[in-house]
């Protein structure tokens, strides 16, 4: 990243970027990467699209990705959970019911291995309820409702400043994929690196899309101090991600992605 401060928390992957990124906990960085390269990996792309099929394509991408390394990768791999996040996660409640990390739901396990894809889409609708659901069904001092339900407000500040221009990121990866057709890789991620650093898009920085990236680094921010609030009401320790402390930090359910991108 040229600017930690500000890039910390730019959605890249959707202009197929990843950024290197460094966490105390080998771990947690491994899973922001898994989390930047599923969405990198399976996001897709079109002209002329409307803002409404924009916000439904983001949201569901955004779904996916989260449920996967937030969730799934541990019924692949229980035995990474306790070398994770040191709190509970929203993950606990279906994996480890129990609160012993050795002892994964022995139900869900045989069924993650009978009929993945349908667990994985249940896992993501259980995900996608606690989002949606009305405000007094569910818990609001529950730390990990809180931190998923903060992600509609975040969705929507996201797309509000994303709305004026959008459409440049998605014809962008539409000219990247048909160059690579017609000219090869390495030509394709030339031309698309010199429009994302180009002036009106970096205005003037080292960053692709600067002035969406201040702004939503701002926007999440304010969401965070929220949250610490109801970390601390747990007895927990609070994120506080600060830009002093960037680099630092463990997000509280998961990668640092699901906070760190849109979110609905």
């Amino acid at each position: 990243m040229s600017d930690p401060d500000i890039e910390w928390t730019h959605f890249a992957p959707w202009w197929r970027g990843v950024f290197f990124c460094k966490y105390d906990n080998p771990e947690v960085q491994n899973l922001r990467y898994l989390h930047e390269i599923k969405h990198a990996a399976t996001m897709p792309y079109t002209r002329d699209m409307t803002l409404s099929t924009f916000r439904n394509k983001i949201r569901e991408n955004e779904h996916e990705a989260s449920t996967y390394s937030e969730q799934l990768i541990y019924l692949d791999f229980p035995e990474l959970r306790p070398l994770t996040f040191p709190h509970p996660i929203f993950v606990d409640r279906y994996l480890f019911p129990e609160g012993d990390y050795t002892r994964p739901n022995a139900e869900l396990m045989e069924r993650w291995q009978r009929e993945p894809d349908i667990v994985a889409k249940e896992l993501q609708l259980i995900r996608a309820n606690i989002l949606t659901d009305r405000a007094e069904k569910v818990d609001m001092d529950d730390p990990q409702i809180a931190w998923l339900r903060r992600y509609p407000t975040q969705g929507k500040e996201w797309i509000k400043i994303w709305t004026p221009r959008y459409q440049a990121v998605e014809d962008s990866v539409v000219t990247l994929r048909e160059n690579r057709d017609r000219h090869g890789s390495r030509a394709a991620i030339n031309a698309h690196i010199e429009f994302l650093m180009s002036e009106s898009i970096t205005n003037g920085t080292d960053i692709p899309f600067y002035e969406e990236a201040k702004a939503f680094r701002q926007s999440y921010d304010r969401l965070i101090v929220e949250y610490d609030e109801k970390m601390k009401k747990q007895g927990l320790e609070a994120v506080k991600n600060k830009s002093a402390e960037i680099g630092n930090n463990e997000t509280p359910t998961s990668i640092p992605s699901s906070p760190l991108e849109p979110g609905f």
